[in-house]
């Protein structure tokens, strides 16, 4: 290989192994006029270097990987709220304070306003039968069918789904 003025300013120290210094047709001083050297760190032998990283994985819907810092701890689901327990617990409050408005009890019960006032017309509709054996529900698939926003579709009668068809499904909800 036959390296020109030109090629060799554009690097500062150039440093070339053996093999290309035998190869080289350059007369010996002349290398040397150009500053090249003999790298004797270099060498042709294979050397193996190992990296030791922290590697983290998880699976969710893909595969997160992170180097050198673990994952957040998980999120703990929600907890299960029986919405027909809590809206007996507001109703009982709200009686017994009645000069207290949703806005006043929201901020000592820490329920937004907006459901607290959902719930009151909820226990205010259903029927009390239902209410009795609604609020010993337990399981999920039971409590997510009894939802806020169900239950005042429900209520309403906007659902396709009437009060009925769900007091005939409760042997579904007890599960």
């Amino acid at each position: 290989m036959i390296y020109t003025q030109d090629f060799l300013s554009s690097f500062a120290p150039l440093c070339i192994n053996e093999r290309e210094l035998r190869r080289d047709t350059t007369p010996p001083t002349r290398r040397k006029q150009w500053g090249l050297k003999v790298d004797a760190r270099r060498s042709t032998q294979v050397h193996t270097v190992q990296l030791v990283i922290a590697f983290y994985r998880r699976r969710k819907a893909r595969l997160e990987v992170s180097l050198d810092q673990p994952f957040p701890p998980e999120r703990q689901p929600a907890p299960l709220i029986n919405t027909i327990q809590q809206a007996l617990e507001v109703k009982a409050y709200m009686t017994t304070n009645p000069q207290e408005t949703c806005l006043s009890a929201s901020k000592i019960l820490k329920i937004h306003r907006k459901r607290i006032a959902k719930l009151l017309k909820i226990i205010d509709a259903l029927p009390p039968d239902f209410i009795e054996t609604a609020k010993g529900y337990t399981t999920r698939k039971a409590l997510h069918k009894l939802s806020v926003n169900r239950l005042i579709r429900l209520t309403n009668n906007a659902s396709p789904i009437g009060l009925d068809n769900l007091l005939s499904k409760e042997e579904c909800l007890k599960v």
